[in-house]
């Protein structure tokens, strides 16, 4: 028993490190296109150590694009997933376009990710609920908004 709790934080560091987190992003690509019909386009893709970087993307659906997102970064942990998506800019309808907008996940409740959001006017917190399909904004007023997707 001493052996295997000697092992195990060493087992989850050589996880943690030699994770393939470049096929992971490729895997919630895949995802999005089967579910939402969505693809994501990026031109440089990089692996690091505890996360994956992807530069200069374009969201696209039914084959025409939608949104730019200059940065991605994907810290794929064990327990915990966050997604950092920098300067946002959405090509229709009006061309809004998002600083910084940060994504997190926990195993432990995997189908309510949480969103924090900034721009100049502030700020934009909520959480997406896959279950149920919707999405919740609170901004900072205090105000709530529930937005529905999918079928």
């Amino acid at each position: 028993m001493k052996k295997v709790l000697v092992f195990f934080p060493f087992f989850v560091l050589f996880l943690l490190l030699f994770m393939p987190k470049g096929w992971l992003l490729i895997k919630y690509e895949n995802l999005l296109a089967t579910q939402n019909d969505l693809h994501l386009n990026w031109e440089k893709l990089h692996e690091g150590l505890f996360s994956v970087d992807a530069q200069e993307m374009t969201l696209y659906h039914h084959a025409e694009p939608i949104a730019r997102i200059e940065r991605l970064k994907l810290y794929p942990l064990l327990i915990y997933q966050r997604m950092r998506i920098e300067n946002l800019r959405f090509i229709k309808p009006r061309g809004d376009s998002i600083p910084t907008c940060k994504v997190s996940q926990t195993l432990f409740d995997p189908l309510h990710p949480k969103f924090i959001c900034f721009d100049r006017s502030g700020s934009i917190k909520g959480h997406i609920d896959l279950k149920k399909e919707t999405i919740e904004i609170k901004n900072e007023k205090g105000k709530t908004d529930v937005f529905r997707f999918g079928s």
